[in-house]
């Protein structure tokens, strides 16, 4: 390669890069959700951005990485938390809890697992995810220990991939991530004196996401997510 067209190369890859990290057009609201509210944020957002004519960008991942990402500058108007405690992280104008879930331990379809205590490998969340905090409270509680092939994933949706691609016997995810994959079942329920209290709040960060996070404030947002599957906040 010439040293122009490297050059040109060069500079064409850190313009790109750049624009990446850049904040989002005046008409776009950011929105950060946690990787297992993917379905019902898009349900909600894509339904507000038809009618408002707004534009809504998404970011999905651990509510852990999130807050990180958010702290260190990443653009974000609404953060959907699966945890209070990441959402009290990021300097939020205002929130408020929205919805609750609960934790079911999930194998390969057609396995033959019945519970934790069977599997040899088992894909938990890690250990600052929501989902490896609450599944580590939840197997406190049933005195059941992790067992040696136990394995990790980044959020919820890398749990189930895991499970469900045959990495792990068995997984512990929420309820409303197992009908987004066919090739994963519940196993069982965890007991409900083990289940921690999960809540999802709200927090906005921006006045930009101001009539998207009334919107999700509004009775009909909380039908949606319950039609997911989501439960009230406790």
């Amino acid at each position: 390669m010439s040293c122009d067209i490297y050059r040109f190369v060069r500079g064409l890859f850190l313009l790109l890069a750049c624009a990446a990290c850049a904040d989002p057009a005046p008409d776009t609201v950011t929105v950060c959700a946690a990787a297992s509210l993917r379905e019902v944020a898009t349900d909600i957002g894509d339904a507000w951005a038809r009618a408002s004519g707004t534009r809504v960008a998404y970011r999905f991942e651990s509510s852990d990485t999130l807050a990180r990402q958010i702290r260190e500058g990443a653009p974000c108007d609404l953060f959907l938390s699966a945890d209070p405690r990441w959402a009290a992280e990021v300097g939020a104008i205002e929130s408020f809890p929205w919805v609750g879930n609960r934790l079911v331990c999930v194998r390969p379809k057609g396995s033959a697992l019945a519970g934790l205590a069977q599997a040899r490998r088992l894909a938990l969340g890690s250990e600052g995810s929501p989902i490896g905090r609450y599944a580590a409270a939840a197997m406190g509680a049933m005195g059941v220990a992790p067992p040696e092939g136990t394995i990790h994933g980044s959020n919820v949706r890398d749990v189930l991939t895991k499970v469900a691609e045959g990495a792990a016997d068995a997984g512990i995810v929420y309820a409303t991530d197992v009908p987004v994959d066919p090739r994963v079942e519940i196993a069982c329920e965890l007991p409900a004196a083990a289940q921690p209290r999960i809540v999802y709040p709200v927090a906005l960060l921006t006045e930009r996401g101001r009539a998207l996070f009334e919107t999700l404030r509004a009775p009909a947002a909380l039908s949606a997510a319950e039609r997911r599957g989501f439960t009230r906040a406790p």
